[in-house]
This record gives structure tokens, C-alpha cells and sequence, in this order.
């Protein structure tokens, strides 16, 4: 089979993140027409997203991402020029986060109730308000200086010495140079201080009400309980990533059978099933 042949084998082809996002929605949806692509984090997904954008085949390509620090787009999950879709919480893991779900998957060795989960969840949480303001901070950051950057220089067909001059010009006069001066201005220790302040404060009014469980670093939550609730299985040497998987798939499962989808996954569900013109619920 070529590599990327899975990519056409349709109806629909979702690109994901990673292996763990693949198992939970395989697991939850149970849909024999949405086949799955792992592409690698944010940039793999885009590439391989809206370089099948273009192709002339009938199968429908779309990929999607968690929301991390940016918006959703769920008011465009629908809307066939949209390629990428958001999540509408941080990350899949933040999915997993059903405290009802968790009890029942909770070992006997370690047997923890709905509201013991739910508390230790809350209380690690609150132990990282700064750490996930930092990181948004960051963020912004990181998009700010390397927002202009320069692009490859043009090839160019004359002398090696022009050529030469032109690779230098393109480098050093670039006006990425004169904006970044203005960018060092907007990032003194004094407003990288206010900024890390307002970004904590809105963690914490977060936690004051059940927003946390969408903004929140659902990974770092998750791979917290497992250790507090007994989820992963007795004896297990696999990875991290290969008990987020096993644990996405069993808490997929188990809603799948309680019959506690989380609404916006079950409309995600559906806006791919239009994209493809099938329609909902197959």
C-alpha cells in the first residue's frame, strides 16, 4: 500500500494530532465511515490537511486539532474552506475529564468515588495556574517574534555574485529587522509580569467554576488521576502515551455505553458526516 493511501480510503478522512486522540474518537464514534490519519502534532495535521485539500479525489480530507491557547472554530466545523477544525477544550485528554466515568474505571486497590476524583483533579489543577499562564505567555510570545519572519530567498538564475548579494540583502534588510525593535518593546520584564498576573487570575476564576475542565491542561490532569485512581492496568511498563491511549479508549467506551457523548463531540461527528454528504449518525 503507498503511505498515502489510507489518507483516500474514505468516505472521510480525519488527520489527527496523535495516537491517543485516534483511539478515543475511534472508540467513542464507532463510525465505520471516519478513517483516521496521525499526523504528527499541529504541523503535520496542517500539512497533510491542505495539501489533500486540492486533490481531485471524492474522498473527504479534514484535519483536526486540539485548541490549546487559540479559539475553536466550531461555528465553521461545517464549512467545506475550513481544513483544520478545533477542538472546543484544550486538549482530547480534557474529554476525558467525566468523574462519573472515572469511578467506574478506578482500580479496587485504588477505588476512588466521583467527588474524591473530582476534587484531586480541581486541586492539581489549582497547583498549576502559573505554570499554564506561563505557557500561554509564551505563546504569545513566540508568535509576536517570529510573526514577518523572513522566508527563503528566491532562486535566482544570475551570477553567483549577484546571486550572492541578493541571498545577503534579502537576510539582513528584511523588514522582520526593523519590526522586530518595536516587538523587544512590547516584552519588557514589567509587562511580561502584568501579563503573567492577568493570565493567572483568569486561571483562577476558571477554577471557580466548571470552565477549568475546558482550559485546563487535560493531559497533565489525566496523567495525574491515573496515578491517584488506579486507571492504568496493574503491572503496565508500556509509555505514557501508550497508557493515555488504552485509557482514552476504555473511557470512550464506557460513555459510549452510558450514553454520555459530550455534545459537541457528537455534533464533530456530525459536521464530518456532511462534509461528506452522509448523513448524521450512520
Amino acid at each position: 500500500m503507498n503511505f498515502d493511501d489510507d489518507l483516500y480510503s474514505g468516505p472521510i478522512t480525519l488527520i489527527v494530532e496523535d495516537a491517543t486522540t485516534r483511539a478515543f474518537l475511534q472508540t467513542l464514534w464507532a463510525d465505520k465511515d471516519i478513517h483516521f490519519r496521525v499526523g504528527a502534532g499541529h504541523e503535520g495535521v496542517a500539512a497533510l490537511a491542505h495539501g489533500a485539500s486540492g486533490s481531485s479525489s471524492r474522498v473527504k480530507i479534514v484535519g483536526l486539532v486540539d485548541r490549546d491557547f487559540a479559539p475553536d472554530n466550531k461555528a465553521r466545523w461545517r464549512d467545506l474552506s475550513v481544513t483544520v477544525l478545533r477542538l472546543t477544550r484544550h486538549e482530547i485528554e480534557n474529554y476525558f475529564l467525566d468523574w462519573s466515568v472515572l469511578e467506574k474505571l478506578s482500580s479496587k486497590s485504588r477505588k476512588r468515588s466521583a467527588q474524591e476524583i473530582e476534587s484531586e483533579a480541581r486541586n492539581h489543577a489549582r497547583r498549576r495556574i502559573w505554570w499554564m499562564a506561563g505557557k500561554r505567555i509564551l505563546r504569545k510570545m513566540r508568535e509576536d517574534f517570529i510573526a514577518g519572519f523572513p522566508e527563503d530567498p528566491a532562486i535566482s538564475s544570475t551570477t553567483d555574485e549577484v546571486a550572492q548579494e541578493n541571498v545577503i540583502s534579502h537576510l539582513c534588510e528584511h523588514s522582520f529587522w526593523r519590526n522586530l525593535t518595536e516587538t523587544q518593546r512590547r516584552w519588557t520584564a514589567p509587562q511580561i509580569r502584568k501579563m503573567v498576573i492577568q493570565e493567572g487570575e483568569k486561571y483562577q476564576h476558571d477554577l471557580s467554576s466548571q470552565t477549568w475542565l475546558e482550559t485546563f491542561s487535560g493531559k497533565e490532569i489525566v496523567r495525574h488521576l491515573r496515578s491517584y485512581a488506579g486507571l492504568d492496568p496493574p503491572g503496565s511498563s508500556s509509555s505514557p502515551a501508550e497508557r493515555d491511549q488504552d485509557l482514552g479508549r476504555k473511557v470512550a467506551d464506557s460513555m459510549r455505553k452510558q450514553r454520555l457523548v459530550p455534545a459537541d463531540l457528537s455534533e464533530l461527528r456530525d459536521a464530518l458526516r456532511y462534509r461528506a454528504n452522509l448523513p448524521p449518525g450512520g
